[in-house]
């Protein structure tokens, strides 16, 4: 699975979502894992606006394969009263290492809703967001815990919000298939101006580092 980042190799973990055991899996999530922290795969880590970090570890077009790692200390940059979110991509995750609480919400599109929607444009290095005009009320469900050793999926466009507190640290594997006709959207207060958020990249050693810390929870 470490290699040039190719159509087969999604597939590949497309498949093995599908019917691989949570043994399987976890030994994929640390092979990646490992191949970041020795410099085998070459993908700068981020610091993702909500909290986590990310290891970015194959890319084909709109798709990827990431490690998703939130780890003690790491605040995130967009804060709970804007958290709620919908992705443009099909999302599959597998939860290698802790439990994350995962909450999904109802927004309900009205010209007097009390939130605003906002379109992301996220490149490798910013997050342009934008007001659509759009107002909704939202309504959230339940907080559900996604246990360890457990894959759960989110289709685009489904909004949620993702808690970390439930216990941490935590460790997923995640798939995302893009759908070209859907829009990264979070939910905020009317009338906030266009803004730019930026991504940190880390360096190699930071990446590494961070990268080793993360396999010693697979091991």
């Amino acid at each position: 699975m470490i290699g040039t980042p190719t159509r087969g190799e999604l597939a590949t973990a497309a498949l093995l979502f599908e019917r691989g055991s949570p043994d399987e899996l976890r030994a994929v999530t640390r092979s990646f894992v490992d191949g970041v922290a020795t410099g085998r795969l070459g993908c700068p880590s981020v610091d993702h606006p909500l909290g986590f970090r990310c290891f970015p570890v194959l890319r084909d077009g709109l798709d990827g394969l990431c490690v998703h790692a939130w780890l003690p200390h790491a605040a995130p940059s967009i804060t709970p009263a804007n958290a709620v979110h919908a992705h443009s991509w099909d999302l599959t995750s597998f939860v290698a290492v802790g439990t994350l609480g995962n909450q999904l919400h109802t927004a309900r599109e009205h010209a007097d809703g009390r939130h605003e929607l906002y379109e992301v444009r996220s490149t490798a290095r910013h997050d342009e967001i934008r007001a659509t005009g759009r107002r909704v009320d939202v309504t959230a469900e339940e907080m559900r815990p996604v246990r360890e050793g457990t894959v759960y999926r989110l289709p685009a466009g489904a909004f949620h919000l993702s808690d970390d507190q439930v216990a941490t640290p935590i460790v997923t594997l995640v798939l995302g298939t893009g759908r070209p006709d859907m829009a990264n959207l979070i939910v905020d207060r009317p009338g906030q101006v266009p803004r730019r958020t930026r991504r940190t990249r880390h360096t190699p050693d930071v990446t590494r580092d961070l990268a080793r810390s993360v396999r010693a929870l697979l091991a």
